[in-house]
């Protein structure tokens, strides 16, 4: 029979970390015939990819989180008065970079920046908590109005970043006048203190990250053949919704 010693409680990053299929999918590689990106002759092929899962689910977070952005506030200037319309920024342009060789991804959207400002009842910054907290996020309720084509950041930003060896976010609020630079580290164990300067930058916010790659089941920091043409694939994607 078991003894109390057998119990532990562990917390949501932990947890996450353990039971990764229950958040990003399989961290083991699988085969699948799927649509990618052919480099060499710059053309989507049919063929068969071995990748993992939960790798591509977790940049995939990232990607359409800004997808989200760009569609959220589409709605807002389809509803929104002359006054408020003047102090949003649409998303014109998303940027993604993923470079194969040291393994970094980074997502760029030049849409209304996060709010750099210090949530009243958590005592961080706006950025930060939906970064580095658990299970908050405009997106993640199902029925709010903000809610669009993404996933639920609640979970999904987050699991990026407790995949993630460090993950950074920049951030320009506009409005503010400021710039917000915050860097996690170790899996989100370790947060840096944010960086906040005066700017008078257009806005933007930048996601950028380097994947756990051991987590998966990946000795290098460095993406093979396959899941770098099917992480293209998926930008071509982005380009035909947005």
């Amino acid at each position: 029979m078991a003894d109390a010693g057998s119990y532990q409680k562990l917390d949501h990053r932990e947890h996450v970390l353990l039971r990764p299929g229950m958040y990003i999918g399989s961290v083991e590689p699988e085969v699948q015939r799927v649509w990618v990106y052919d480099t060499d002759t710059c053309k989507m092929c049919l063929r068969d990819v071995n990748y993992v899962p939960g790798l591509f689910k977790v940049a995939d977070e990232i990607i359409m989180n800004a997808v989200d952005h760009s569609v959220r506030l589409k709605r807002q200037r389809g509803v929104s008065s002359a006054d408020v319309l003047d102090k949003h920024h649409p998303v014109k342009r998303i940027c993604v970079s993923i470079n194969k060789e040291t393994g970094v991804i980074s997502v760029e959207n030049d849409g209304d920046g996060i709010p750099v400002q210090l949530h009243a009842e958590e005592g961080v910054h706006v950025p930060e908590l939906i970064f580095g907290h658990m299970l908050t996020s405009a997106n993640y309720d199902d029925s709010a109005e903000e809610r669009t084509i993404g996933g639920q950041n609640g979970i999904g930003a987050k699991a990026c970043n407790i995949f993630s060896k460090w993950f950074e976010v920049e951030t320009v609020d506009a409005s503010r006048k400021k710039v917000y630079t915050q860097r996690f580290h170790d899996n989100m164990s370790i947060t840096d203190v944010p960086t906040i300067k005066n700017s008078s930058k257009k806005p933007y916010t930048r996601v950028t990250f380097l994947p756990d790659y051991k987590r998966f089941g990946i000795p290098t920091d460095a993406l093979d053949d396959d899941m770098y043409a099917l992480l293209l694939r998926r930008v071509y994607d982005v380009t035909a919704i947005t």
